[in-house]
This record gives structure tokens, C-alpha cells and sequence, in this order.
């Protein structure tokens, strides 16, 4: 069975789902777009900052100012936390990226997160 997805389904957190199915082998292959890497990784350093706004569809422009303003970047129900999430790992992957370019090297921006995940940085 072939999965096949768009849009944020690490921050919906999908994947609790997607989990079981995998281990009864009812979905063998998961196609989803490149962000939901990004996402994943974002969660698994920052899960315990994020914010749920489970009545987001009525917030108003200045409820939303305010969200942006305690560095919350929202999707959908979820808020990512700005410092917690993007800053804590834009320091890795600006490093690797300069590295590369050091090196004569070009990666893809997936090779990137690879790389990020493979050498172990904290």
C-alpha cells in the first residue's frame, strides 16, 4: 500500500497513525513532501515548547500578531516555536552548508537534514 500526502503531517502528527499501520503491514511506502523532514525534525527537539490553539480558525489578526510576536509560527493548530525549533538547528545545518561550499560540495537541502541527523549534534 502507497500513502501519499501534501502539507503538514508531522505537526498533525500523523505519523502516530501512520505508525501502527506500519507495523500490521498495511502501508509499506509513504510519499510526502519534503517539508514533513523539516517538520520532523523540528518536533523531535522542540516538541515540549509547541503550542496547540485548537480554536485557531477564529483567531483574530491581533490574536494571530501576538502568536507571531511570542516567536510562534503557526500551522494550522499547532504554533512552532521560533527559538526552540529554527534557530536551534539553524546553526547546524549553516554549518554543514558552509562546509560544503569549503569543499567544492553541493547537496540537495534533504542531504542536509541527513547530515544534520547522522552527526549527532545537540
Amino acid at each position: 500500500m502507497l500513502v501519499s500526502l501534501a502539507g503538514a503531517m508531522s505537526t498533525a502528527e500523523l505519523g502516530k497513525s501512520f505508525a501502527e499501520m506500519i507495523r500490521q503491514d498495511k502501508v509499506q511506502i509513504i510519499s510526502c513532501t519534503g517539508a514533513n523532514l523539516e517538520e520532523d525534525i523540528m518536533n523531535l527537539v522542540a516538541h515540549s515548547h509547541y503550542k496547540r490553539v485548537p480554536n485557531y480558525r477564529d483567531l483574530t489578526p491581533k490574536e494571530e500578531w501576538d502568536l507571531l510576536e511570542q516567536g510562534l509560527n503557526r500551522v494550522t493548530d499547532t504554533c512552532i516555536p521560533e527559538e526552540e525549533a529554527f534557530r536551534r538547528l539553524q546553526e547546524h545545518i549553516v554549518k554543514l552548508w558552509k562546509d560544503a561550499e569549503a569543499n567544492g560540495e553541493r547537496y540537495l537541502p534533504h542531504e542536509f537534514m541527513y547530515q544534520m541527523l547522522l552527526s549527532r549534534c545537540s
